[in-house]
């Protein structure tokens, strides 16, 4: 299949071509394969620029960066943005937009406390919710895991904490479990 984008205020009605695909050969010239004939209708009326569907698919960031075998934080960004790009061209959103920004939590567990830092996900979620649509996304919480409801013990940092008493608010809590 072809993707065809057709620009912001297109008049409608049928658009016609021709798509012709050509082979290279090592001397560099290009030897024609087939020519395809093709019909485009453009309907009157442009499709928003925001997205106004809610999607979020879940996409581990972590299996991208490996795949594409970057290891330094720089080059994570630099292919992060090429994959949020395309998923907003495809007007898809990611569980998690900023997986390089998470917010930052420490607990304090003699008080049981937990003190949340949001620095950089606040600025890296504006930018990416301004720059690709954003329509819909997780806040992952580190150091709680994904299996955070009552009556799981939890690992990392609250190994050992029952879970009644966990250092997070109590509305964030059942808002998790859920």
């Amino acid at each position: 299949f072809i993707t065809v984008y057709v620009p912001l205020g297109t008049p409608k009605g049928d658009y016609t071509g021709e798509v012709t695909l050509r082979a290279q050969t090592a001397q560099g010239a290009g030897q024609t394969l087939v020519r395809l004939p093709y019909k485009l209708t453009v309907w009157d009326f442009d499709q928003p620029v925001k997205n106004r569907f809610e999607t979020a698919y879940g996409f581990a960031s972590w299996d991208a960066f490996a795949y594409q075998n970057v290891t330094e934080e720089p080059d994570r960004r630099t292919v992060w943005e090429k994959y949020l790009q395309d998923a907003s061209d495809h007007r898809i959103c990611f569980y998690d937009p900023a997986p390089l920004d998470n917010f930052r939590v420490t607990f304090d567990k003699e008080n049981l406390k937990a003190n949340f830092d949001f620095a950089a996900f606040d600025a890296e979620m504006t930018r990416v919710m301004d720059k690709y649509n954003i329509s819909t996304f997780i806040v992952p919480v580190q150091g709680i895991g994904g299996a955070a409801f009552e009556g799981h013990s939890p690992g990392g940092i609250l190994k050992g904490i029952p879970p009644g008493s966990w250092p997070v608010f109590p509305p964030i809590r059942r808002n998790m479990t859920r």
